[in-house]
């Protein structure tokens, strides 16, 4: 958006400067550099550090959209769209997504090692009405080691 479009919330005499400096939307004033280093490209008495400061956290609170929290949105697209015949065993998460499935795509991520893999296979396992399928792919005495990523999929062939 243009910091035209910002008047009179920004002063028209703080735009031109910044349009000068080649500054002309909320993207070139939120990203193009610090506030320092804007401030050092404006004209000197044009405007001071700290109303700059304050004018830039302004258009950055104008130009963002409203947060909202997960529970709520999910809560506002009615939260049982998921399958509930494809459940991943953990009751909150259940509740939450009504079940994994149905016409949603949802991404699990996570750092190396956070147990990506281990929630999804659980789930498999979890919603997996033929649990003869665990126990015939890993032996019964170190099933937790024995069930590699690799040895579940040929098991699935």
């Amino acid at each position: 958006m243009r910091l035209s479009a910002f008047v009179p919330t920004l002063p028209v005499d703080l735009v031109t400067c910044l349009e000068e400096c080649g500054i002309r939307t909320e993207a070139d004033l939120l990203f193009s550099g610090s506030v320092l280093d804007i401030f050092r490209r404006l004209p000197p008495g044009s405007v001071s550090l700290y109303e700059l400061t304050n004018y830039t956290a302004l258009v950055a609170k104008m130009a963002s959209a409203t947060g909202i929290c997960a529970v709520d949105l999910l809560s506002l697209a009615g939260v049982n769209q998921g399958n509930d015949d494809f459940l991943s065993g953990v009751s909150e998460l259940d509740e939450l997504l009504g079940g994994f499935g149905g016409s949603r795509v949802l991404e699990i991520s996570g750092d190396k090692g956070s147990g990506k893999t281990v929630r999804c296979f659980s789930g498999i396992f979890y919603s997996n009405v033929n649990l003869e399928f665990y126990t015939d792919t890993c032996p019964p005495r170190n099933a937790a080691t024995s069930c590699s990523p690799p040895r579940i999929w040929r098991s699935m062939d």
